[in-house]
């Protein structure tokens, strides 16, 4: 089974999530109410136990990164198979509602949004998957006491099931608060959620032969399943890292890209925001700022310290940082000649269930090296781009008057003859200039050519070229 983690208000979307979740709640109540029989088979499970095992399971969960948002993944398909076989649908349903609720409420203090959906949805994929199971045993006509593979076949397909609708109302819940329909990721996705489906329900299918056929073996099984999680989950923490990787190399070239259209700042924050997961990312200036700083969250950033806040601590920075709006956040100094000039600052962790942990910090060193070498080469190549358009400024201008120099003048002549074929050409000249400067200096003289070039850009039409 899977549940979606919050992304941010979003007042429309969250009204569409409650009717989303009270469809899927009548879905599951419908179901329940028109009863499909389990098979019951001995021994009978005390449901308090399976309800346990709903909540390991929940409280355990493995989650995937979703577009901007948070999959996870449950292995709630273990108990659901052995509520399939040795509960009543009462029971079953009763034990994942107990289970699945309490993980949420203890666990993780979900919001009532979420736990209102993940519930509603938990109701109708064990309803669906009920339904799913005693239907196919009623087609095929097998008894289900010998756990023959046909009985395998219906268990399965009702996991799968019950994940297609945990998996479609995911994909529906994570679309309305992203705003777009992402089926590629959705159906990626889907296929790893369907690989653990098969995997977890195998496991069960073993669990359950064992219980009927030879109890102490399940001392046995349980080292194999236990290792099966810590594998998987090895494996899923490879992929994230690989996937980090990933985009920090995608960040390093949208930086570089930046770099041709001056907006490496914002390639920058963006940059951190995707691959830290974070709902906000901002440079701030350290220089000159020391005494405003020491108040603030990141006072230590600016001290040289990578600052690391995750979710639930307590103290003066973690007051400062909730008085700025914040649950969680990072920042780190980005340092120009070994002078620190500014912070990179992220904050809001996108979803709920995970914080900026140690890993995270390291990946943000990285990150905060290629920032700043990346500023450095903006500010550089800005530097060489008003040099340029300052040389090609005083090429084309008289330095005293700032008017157009003789060659600039030459220019836009000869693109209008080309253009139109005729032009006219007034010289101008100042009588007694000379008498202006040898009695009055050449700063007077100066001056007066700047005024007089003044008097005359304001004569000056769109067709009409004034020059020294």
């Amino acid at each position: 089974m899977a549940h979606t983690a919050r992304v941010g208000p979003r007042p429309a979307a969250d009204r569409l999530i409650w009717l989303l979740s009270a469809g899927l709640a009548t879905i599951g109540l419908v179901l329940w109410w028109l009863g499909p029989p389990l098979p019951e088979l001995e021994p009978r499970l005390w449901w308090p136990l399976l309800a346990v095992l709903f909540g390991v399971s929940e409280r355990f969960a493995i989650h995937l990164p979703f577009g901007r948002d948070n999959h996870s993944i449950t292995f709630s398909q273990a108990p659901l198979v052995l509520g399939l076989l040795f509960l009543d649908l009462d029971s079953l349903l009763l034990a994942a509602f107990v289970g699945i609720t309490a993980a949420q409420l203890v666990g993780y203090r979900h919001p009532p949004i979420k736990i209102a959906f993940n519930t509603a949805s938990n109701v109708a994929q064990v309803s669906v998957g009920a339904a799913v199971f005693a239907g196919l045993l009623s087609w095929l006509g097998v008894d289900p006491g010998g756990l023959a593979p046909a009985v395998w076949a219906a268990a399965l397909a009702a996991t799968l099931a019950a994940d297609l609708v945990a998996n479609l109302a995911l994909f529906a819940i994570i679309s309305l608060r992203q705003g777009h329909w992402d089926t590629g990721v959705f159906l990626r996705t889907l296929a790893i959620a369907a690989v653990s489906t098969l995997v977890v329900t195998d496991l069960a299918l073993v669990t359950a032969i064992l219980l009927v056929r030879e109890p102490e073996a399940l001392a046995l099984l349980s080292v194999v399943g236990v290792l099966s999680f810590l594998l998987y989950r090895g494996y899923h923490v490879q992929r994230l890292r690989y996937s980090r990787l990933e985009l920090l190399y995608r960040f390093t070239q949208s930086v570089d890209q930046a770099l041709q259209h001056g907006s490496v700042e914002d390639a920058v924050c963006r940059g951190a925001r995707d691959l830290l997961r974070a709902r906000h990312a901002e440079l701030i200036p350290c220089a000159g700022a020391a005494d405003v700083a020491v108040e603030e969250w990141y006072a230590s950033a600016c001290s040289g310290e990578l600052v690391r806040l995750p979710r639930g601590g307590q103290g003066p920075a973690y007051d400062a940082l909730r008085r700025a709006g914040h649950v969680d956040a990072m920042a780190v100094p980005l340092r120009e000649g070994g002078e620190i000039v500014a912070i990179l600052a992220v904050a809001d962790r996108l979803d709920d269930v995970s914080t900026f942990d140690g890993h995270d910090a390291r990946l943000f060193e990285a990150l905060a090296g290629h920032a700043r070498v990346a500023l450095a080469n903006a500010e550089l190549v800005q530097r060489v781009r008003d040099a340029a358009r300052d040389t090609e400024h005083l090429s084309l201008h008289d330095p005293l008057t700032s008017l157009p120099n003789r060659l600039h003048f030459q220019q836009r002549l000869e693109r209008r003859l080309a253009t139109t074929g005729s032009a006219a050409v007034l010289l101008m000249d100042i009588d007694r200039f000379k008498e202006v400067n040898d009695t009055l200096g050449h700063d007077v003289g100066d001056q007066l050519l700047r005024e007089v070039g003044r008097r005359l850009r304001l004569l000056e039409g769109p067709e009409t070229v004034v020059a020294r």
